[in-house]
């Protein structure tokens, strides 16, 4: 083999609608640390995550962690394999590249908080990190004390409100910004239906730019609402553990 020899990868992520797709060239050579970097840029992430290439359920590649030989860990250094490696064991040439999935397979601290468990996958909606399947502990804290309340926000409803908040103040909001940006505009005119004058306060955490497929789905009109069904739900929380007080 020869440092010339060129693959050509088709990328497909999973569970996305609409498809969200990448064509990239890039020597059978590489290091798969460095193939790693090259999805991430692809991608338009910032490689905050865990990741593994993955072959069936045996043959994984990532950055193994000495400290934690959990059950079913198998992964191997990355940098000491290439592309040729990887493909070298295929059996039709493809592979699955997993991203950010530390809390699926339970690696991450168990914390106390409010949550449908780490094996709750939602259906597939353009929330950003929103999908998650609890609420960060400092925040159910908060929740618990009385000191806020939660308020779930449909999707079209929250995309709404991004693009009236993008036309009027020239930011683009992030998904998960957006549904803050809906509960001010709600709380706004709540206060106008009122005939109140109150202080709102909302935290705008990021830009949307890497999201522009879903603001397009949105002004298509493909986004829908979605309900997740109560019996779901119901299954997720027979599977976590029990905790008191």
């Amino acid at each position: 083999m020869t440092a010339d020899q060129i693959a050509r990868l088709a990328i497909a992520l999973d569970e996305v609608r609409p498809p969200v797709r990448r064509r990239i060239e890039v020597p059978l050579t590489i290091r798969l640390d460095r193939l790693h970097e090259v999805f991430q840029a692809v991608m338009g992430w910032e490689n905050y995550h865990l990741y593994e290439f993955r072959i069936g359920r045996d043959i994984a590649y990532g950055v193994p962690d000495p400290d934690w030989d959990f059950p079913g860990s198998s992964s191997r250094p990355a940098n000491n394999a290439t592309l040729a490696d990887l493909l070298a064991q295929t059996r039709n040439k493809t592979f699955k590249y997993v991203y950010d999935f530390g809390d699926t397979v339970g690696l991450t601290p168990l914390v106390k908080m409010h949550t449908l468990g780490h094996t709750f996958i939602p259906a597939p909606m353009h929330a950003g990190g929103l999908r998650y399947h609890g609420m960060a502990p400092l925040i159910c804290k908060l929740y618990d004390e009385g000191v806020i309340e939660a308020r779930a926000v449909p999707q079209t409803a929250t995309f709404q409100a991004a693009i009236q908040f993008a036309r009027a103040e020239g930011i683009l909001p992030a998904p998960e910004a957006a549904h803050a940006v809906r509960g001010a505009i709600d709380e706004a005119l709540r206060c106008k239906q009122e005939g109140k004058r109150q202080t709102i306060v909302f935290n705008l955490c990021g830009h949307g730019y890497l999201d522009l497929s879903a603001y397009e789905a949105y002004l298509a009109g493909k986004l829908v609402d979605y309900e997740y069904p109560t019996e779901k739900v119901e299954e997720a929380l027979r599977h976590l553990p029990k905790v008191n007080g």
